[in-house]
């Protein structure tokens, strides 16, 4: 640990360390509001708006409920139902939405459970059946479980938010006694921002068609392989284009498993058993072609059409169904989204569809995808002013450091307290944009290192501190820096022969290297719409490609010029193309292995062996205005032959992956351009 100790000292000269976990607002126990009574309230059809949420977070309810209040014409007409096991969370919403109209109400869930069961009702989670398909208290799947009935979930996915009780408590809401007397209700999520006036939302109704009794966003985002980003589908996603039941866009039979170790795939009798179920069940031959893919996001539930047709009964039977035939592990997103696709098999419509003009817009994925993955579907922030909705589903939540910078801005604004149409004007202001997207770094480093140092893992290591951005830390980034960034184009171009089509070549050398000095050359051909076949392999780059054009000829004009120019952009985290580093970043840092820059091993210092031809990192590092650190990792020549000699004999290469514990480390102080630099020897 003392390497990475005097390291973590080097970076945060001039940078102050901010080690604390973010503060949460908590109560003690004797703050906690106690109900009087446990007689249940009763929504009144009387013309309110009455929506319901299932939630225990503060910072995405109070976004919630802020934008629901600010932008209602007539917010004490709406009425918010809170169902949560955990009032505490409950009671600082409370406290800090004291002045807003709106009404909300808590609902205790253990209230609810036991309401339920004094109907006569037995909800799934209640059943013997429940939690069978669970291995352990991580969320994966017990594999003796899964038969050729079984949808096989990807490595990815599994999270008992799935099997939640309040995941499925919605399927129960027309029987709560709190609602038996509304013929409608809105269902939301806890981290929307909601833009515009809840009563239209609620006035939808009367456009629904007969059984038709959910309305739902159909906007949809699709992991693109090709790409390495999201693809913007709009509502053209169907059932047999989504993962959830199983198909991902393939045929049935690329679709199934071909060994017992595959995830992301079915069993030899998956589809066979859905359609003998579906026919069972809805009654209806199963046709995935003929049902568009929705969320649960914001929905609006047509509570009487639901009783007549017994919705509620039919998502039993799915239920059933699954811990019979073994369909979908109760922990993986098809159980949870899955299973009432089923359900609402024909009951469902889209916002666009039933909304009088201007459209309800419910704006989908905004907690996954990124800014750049916006422009690379050639979007605009147009499509933010243009929501009713913005949901921020997925990990990168606008209260929280990793929040795309851009997409918070509604979430911003909403806490700041202002309306929708006094920001709309910044969501489509380009100036506005641009400077949310600016990072404040203080200071920069770059890890210059021969094989085997452990590089790779000590950038893993630094980039758990959420003021350090690492090129190289990320195990899959999509608009971020590879641990390649640095590596020239001869050593590699086999990734291009894969397509340079991916979003995150913008943020590599080799590709800026490569393509840079071709689109100077063609410049009034291809940064025009006269497209070459040349250019037609970079069509969706172009926009970030030909913005070279508009720099000065000093930093274009040669392959020098240019790497000094992505050099500076990498280290001051310039956010104008495709690579990210999220707001809080302060530090930024790279790593540069010497066999890129032409180090022969055992021969000394790496700076004195750079390729001909190639730019040289030292020159280029000094030369920057904003000089980086430099930190250089050197193996001991004793120890590497001792290394070999063992490996030798025991037929074991010691390599990158080698377990931090196998590994032994000792510094030593050097001194490289006038910087601190260390050796880390083996």
């Amino acid at each position: 640990m003392a390497p990475i100790l005097a390291i973590f000292s080097l970076l945060f000269l001039g940078a102050s360390a901010r080690w604390s976990e973010r503060e949460h607002f908590s109560l003690s126990a004797g703050q906690i509001r106690k109900n009087a009574t446990l007689e249940m309230p009763i929504a009144q059809n009387d013309g309110s708006i009455h929506v319901c949420i299932f939630s225990d977070r503060v910072d995405g309810l109070i976004g919630t409920l802020k934008s629901t209040a600010l932008n209602a014409k007539e917010p004490e007409k709406v009425h918010v139902w809170i169902v949560t096991d955990n009032s505490t969370a409950i009671e600082v919403v409370l406290r800090r939405l004291y002045k807003e109209k709106i009404h909300i109400h808590s609902l205790d869930l253990n209230l609810i459970n036991q309401d339920l069961i004094d109907r006569g009702i037995k909800p799934v989670w209640k059943w013997d059946t429940y939690n069978t398909s669970v291995l352990d208290d991580k969320a994966n799947f017990d594999p003796a479980w899964v038969n050729e009935n079984t949808g096989v979930p990807g490595k990815w996915d599994h999270s008992t938010m799935h099997m939640h009780p309040l995941n499925h408590l919605r399927f129960y809401i027309p029987y709560m006694t709190v609602f038996k007397k509304l013929d409608r209700i809105i269902f939301m999520d806890d981290d929307l921002i909601i833009q515009g006036d809840m009563q239209r939302a609620w006035d939808s109704k009367k456009n629904l068609k007969p059984g038709k009794l959910l309305v739902g966003a159909c906007e949809v985002w699709n992991y693109n392989d090709e790409w390495t980003a999201f693809e913007y589908v709009g509502s053209k996603s169907t059932f047999n284009s989504t993962c959830v039941l199983g198909v991902c866009g393939r045929t049935e039979e690329n679709a199934q498993c071909k060994d017992l170790a595959d995830t992301k795939c079915v069993g030899s009798n998956f589809f066979a058993n859905l359609r003998k179920r579906a026919l069972e069940i809805n009654g209806v031959p199963y046709d995935p072609n003929t049902q568009g893919e929705w969320n649960f996001g914001f929905t609006l539930f047509d509570l009487d059409q639901w009783r007549d047709l017994k919705l509620t009964d039919k998502y039993e039977k799915w239920m059933k169904a699954n811990y019979e035939d073994h369909i979908f592990p109760e922990t993986s997103l098809q159980y949870g989204l899955g299973i009432p696709f089923l359900s609402f098999y024909d009951h469902t419509s889209c916002w666009e569809d039933v909304s009088s003009h201007p459209t309800i817009h419910v704006r989908d994925g905004y907690g996954y995808i990124s800014y750049p993955e916006l422009n690379w579907n050639g979007l605009s922030t147009d499509i933010l002013a243009t929501g009713f909705v913005i949901h921020y589903d997925g990990f990168k939540k606008p209260w929280t450091l990793v929040g795309d910078p851009v997409f918070s801005l509604p979430f911003k604004r909403t806490m700041e307290g202002v309306k929708f149409n006094d920001y709309v004007k910044e969501l489509r202001d380009p100036k506005t944009i641009k400077q949310v997207q600016k990072v404040d770094v203080e200071t920069s480093f770059v890890i210059i290192a021969e094989s085997h140092t452990g590089a790779n893992r000590l950038m893993k290591i630094l980039e758990q501190n959420k003021d350090i951005c690492i090129a190289g830390g990320s195990e899959a980034p999509r608009v971020t820096f590879d641990a390649d960034a640095f590596q020239p184009y001869s050593q590699n171009s086999g990734k291009f022969s894969e397509g340079p089509g991916r979003l995150n070549m913008q943020c590599k050398w080799a590709f800026n290297e490569h393509w840079v000095p071709k689109v100077i050359e063609n410049k009034h051909n291809w940064c025009h719409g006269r497209f070459g076949h040349g250019a037609m392999r970079i069509k969706k780059h172009l926009d970030y490609l030909c913005s070279w054009t508009d720099k000065s000829p000093a930093k274009t004009e040669n392959k020098t010029g240019i790497f000094k120019e992505f050099t500076r952009m990498l280290l001051d985290v310039e956010n104008n193309w495709a690579c990210r580093c999220p707001a809080s970043t302060k530090v930024m840092g790279a790593v540069v292995f010497d066999d890129w820059i032409g180090h022969r091993p055992n021969s000394g210092d790496s700076k004195n062996f750079e390729r001909p031809n190639q730019p040289s990192i030292w020159e280029t590092l000094s030369s920057l205005e904003k000089k980086p650190k430099i930190i250089h990792l050197k193996r001991d020549i004793v120890d590497e032959i001792l290394s070999k000699n063992l490996g030798s004999k025991y037929k074991k290469w010691i390599r990158e992956e080698t377990p931090e514990d196998d590994r032994h480390f000792h510094i030593d102080e050097m001194r490289v351009m006038g910087v601190a630099s260390y050796r880390m020897e083996k």
